[in-house]
C-alpha cells in the first residue's frame, strides 16, 4: 500500500512539475507567454482541531478576460480532532498534508483594480498520518500514549471565492473530500478531513 502510495505521489509530482517545465521553456510567442501566471499564497486553516498555517504555489493559463485554467500545490497543517462515544479525545500534533489540484478561475465583474472571482478544483489530497497521547475527556488521564492514526490518500475538490487588487489576492475557500475511518478502543469512527482556509497571495503575470 505504501509504495502504491509513493508511485502516485511521484507520479502527480512529476506531471505537476512538466507542466510548469513546459510553460516556462516553451519556444512559444511573446504573447501566448503574457498568458501565464504564477503565484503564491500563504494564510491560515481551520480543520476540526487547531487553527494551522497553509502555503501554496499555482500557475494559470488565462482563456478569456472572464476565465482562468491551472494547476496548483499546497501544504497544509492539521491537527485533527478525534472523539469516541467514550468521550475520550485527541488532538494530534501539525503534520504537513498535500493537495495537487487542477483548478478553473471565474471573474465575476471588474472595476479598474478590483476583480471579485469564484474558482473550483480538484485533485489529489496527501493526508499525513498522526499520533498522540488519547486522553480521558474527565479525569484527564493518559489512556495510549503515542498513538499512531494513518489516513489514506485521497481524491477531493475545493470552493474558493475572493477578490484581486493589482497583483494582490485574497481569497476563502473550502476543500472537501471523504471521511476517514479509524478504530478506538474498538469503536469505528469517521473523521473529517474537510477545512477552511483563508489566504493572502501575490502573482506575476496576466
Amino acid at each position: 500500500m505504501k509504495l502504491k502510495r509513493l508511485k502516485t505521489k511521484q507520479s502527480i509530482l512529476t506531471s505537476f512539475c512538466t507542466i510548469i517545465l513546459l510553460f516556462s521553456f516553451t519556444d512559444s510567442s511573446a504573447q501566448i507567454l503574457k498568458k501565464f501566471r504564477l503565484g503564491v499564497d500563504f494564510g491560515l486553516i481551520f480543520p476540526h482541531g487547531k487553527t494551522d498555517v497553509i502555503v501554496g504555489s499555482e500557475i494559470k493559463y488565462t482563456i478569456s478576460d472572464k476565465l482562468k485554467i491551472g494547476a496548483r500545490i499546497e501544504g497544509a497543517g492539521l491537527a485533527k480532532k478525534i472523539k469516541n462515544a467514550e468521550g475520550n479525545y485527541i488532538t494530534g500534533s501539525s503534520r504537513l498534508n498535500l493537495n495537487y489540484t487542477a483548478t478553473a478561475q471565474y471573474y465575476l465583474f471588474e472595476t479598474e483594480k478590483l476583480f471579485p472571482f469564484i474558482e473550483a478544483g480538484f485533485g489529489y489530497y496527501e493526508l499525513a498520518d498522526i499520533s498522540s497521547d488519547i486522553v480521558n475527556n474527565y479525569s484527564r488521564d493518559i489512556i495510549w500514549e503515542d498513538k499512531p492514526f494513518s489516513f489514506d490518500p485521497t481524491w477531493g475538490g475545493m470552493l474558493k471565492t475572493g477578490i484581486e487588487y493589482d497583483q494582490v489576492r485574497l481569497s476563502f475557500s473550502y476543500h472537501f473530500m471523504p471521511n476517514s475511518k479509524v478504530v478506538i478502543n474498538a469503536i469505528d469512527q469517521n473523521i473529517s478531513n474537510n477545512y477552511f482556509t483563508f489566504s493572502i497571495g501575490y502573482f506575476i503575470g496576466k
